[in-house]
């Protein structure tokens, strides 16, 4: 799985002439990536916040125990 990043604060890419806005989810190759977070342009997007669903293990019935 990938990392996602987003926008630390609104900049434009003078090479590409593409801009973001502040928290504006960022994809592109990994070499674009590192120098964007390199020059501190983006950062880790936040976890998601919404916790898992949890899920249970089927329980099992206690047997009888027989008798020697």
């Amino acid at each position: 799985m990938s990392k996602s990043y987003v926008a630390a604060r609104a900049f434009k890419d003078a090479g590409t002439e593409t801009a973001f806005e502040a928290g504006e989810p960022v994809t592109g190759t990994r070499a674009f990536l590192a120098n964007y977070e390199a020059a501190g342009l983006i950062e880790p997007a936040p976890a998601d916040e919404t916790p898992a669903p949890e899920t249970k293990a089927p329980t099992r019935k206690p047997r009888a125990r027989k008798s020697a």
